[in-house]
């Protein structure tokens, strides 16, 4: 029978157990955040007393939350336990009354995300380099206090939610660089280390030359080697930027709703998005 039950700091080390036999990139750092961010809001599948999958929810706020880290073991598959985790995930969001819940899926998981009435939104795209050849010109900065108040207003804009809890433990945790006058930057983005590679991203921009500015110097930051790229290949600057630099991509995504979408956003200003898990 299948137990699903609320994760906590002891079941990091099987959570990151999943993550490596799936070939993901989270890190022990990636589930202490989703945890942080999400106090009751990520699970845990049990059979036998045996942990066995996982999947977290993330709530911005009223409008929008995102569900990822629908992760179950190679030796546990199709048993439903994938589709009992993402129903749990759902009713737990839902009991929330949040408008919107989205997610990023594989081509494997879809079918599963059809069936509970999930439709799609849009592509995404994670791009890989091995070595892109950073040139910052500089003008990037780090992220001050007095930048929060527009970073948040921008943010709701092009993200279209409240995810400044996410920001702010973003900024802790790896590079987080702003570009224009502080107190109303006019781009802001922010890396972070994985297990195969860091991350860009989020990276948000009022135009492809803050973007770029952005990006160069955060990836500068970074240690030498591949690194990972979540973009929307909507807005064509992004995808021209993250081509100039050499990635590729390395799996093709569909970001798919269920519920109401009264904020879509503004992919436009959007040149990375936060990661599969976070949108």
């Amino acid at each position: 029978m299948i137990h699903i039950r609320n994760m906590d700091r002891r079941d990091i080390p099987p959570g990151l157990e999943l993550c490596r036999l799936a070939g993901w990139n989270q890190i022990e750092a990636d589930w202490r955040r989703l945890l942080a961010l999400a106090p009751g809001g990520v699970f845990v599948a049990e059979v036998d007393g045996c942990p066995c999958g996982s999947a977290s929810t993330t709530a911005y706020g009223m409008s929008a939350a995102w569900i990822g880290m629908v992760l179950v073991h190679p030796g546990f598959r199709r048993r439903g336990i994938g589709s009992a985790l993402m129903a749990h995930a759902v009713a737990h969001l839902r009991a929330r009354r949040v408008a919107a819940v989205k997610l990023d899926a594989t081509e494997e998981g879809r079918p599963i995300y059809v069936e509970l009435g999930f439709r799609d939104e849009r592509p995404v795209y994670r791009c890989a380099a091995s070595a892109p050849k950073w040139a910052p010109t500089g003008g990037a900065r780090p992220i001050a206090p007095d930048d929060w108040p527009a970073i948040a207003a921008r943010d709701r804009t092009a993200f279209g939610a409240d995810r400044m809890d996410l920001l702010r433990q973003l900024a802790a945790d790896g590079p987080a660089l702003a570009l224009g006058p502080v107190g109303n930057p006019d781009a802001y983005g922010f890396a972070r280390p994985g297990f195969l590679a860091p991350s860009l991203g989020p990276v948000v921009a009022a135009d492809e030359a803050a973007a770029r500015a952005v990006i160069h110097a955060l990836g500068a930051a970074l240690p030498p080697g591949p690194v990972f790229w979540d973009l929307l290949p909507d807005n064509a600057p992004a995808r021209g930027l993250a081509e100039s630099l050499g990635f590729a991509v390395d799996r093709r995504l569909t970001r798919m709703v269920l519920g109401a979408e009264t904020h879509p956003g503004d992919v436009s200003q959007v040149y990375a998005a936060a990661g599969l898990e976070l949108g």
